[in-house]
């Protein structure tokens, strides 16, 4: 086993904890927080092991990989089953401005990221069919918890899950 060699001590362990198991590629999920790990794990990845095929690589930010669950799933909780949009940062910003000034609300009272929580910004992406980042986290928590049979979906095919940097994750 050559390419342990280049892995950190949590990394080994989650390795040679697959391998007694022949994990089957497409059974494994591995989820990062950037997308520059993505594109790590990947080259790694084929750089050691030449057999595996890229459909069967799972490898996700935990971002995509709930937009990939929505995407296929949306319908189930009231969004359009075909894509829905997705507000980044700056897309955030300007909806809480053009709220702001329907509102008549002083902004220069409180940060913009404390804004963003409110109500009408919640409702304006509902109204929408849109959500944002922290979104996807939720609804696809959402849509695991009414939706058993979802879940189970993933379980069945997710045997293995593997996070890249776990110290780093949150409650969501």
């Amino acid at each position: 086993m050559d390419y342990l060699r280049d892995l950190n001590p949590q990394q080994k362990q989650a390795v040679l904890e697959l391998h007694p198991r022949q994990a089957q590629p497409q059974n494994i999920l591995i989820l990062t927080f950037a997308k520059k790990a993505i594109k790590e794990i990947k080259k790694r990845i084929f750089d050691q092991v030449a057999s595996v095929a890229k459909k069967d690589l799972h490898i996700y930010n935990f971002h995509s990989f709930c937009f990939h669950v929505l995407s296929q799933h949306s319908y189930l909780l009231g969004f359009p089953a075909s894509k829905f949009p997705v507000y980044a940062r700056h897309e955030q910003e300007e909806v809480v401005r053009k709220i702001v000034r329907q509102i008549n609300y002083n902004h220069e009272q409180k940060e913009i990221n404390t804004i963003i929580s409110c109500i009408e910004y919640q409702e304006y992406l509902q109204a929408n069919k849109a959500l944002d980042f922290n979104d996807l986290l939720i609804y696809t928590i959402r849509l695991f918890r009414q939706h058993p049979s979802v879940r189970e979906e993933y379980q069945r095919q997710f045997t293995h899950i593997l996070l890249d940097e776990f110290q780093d994750i949150n409650a969501t």
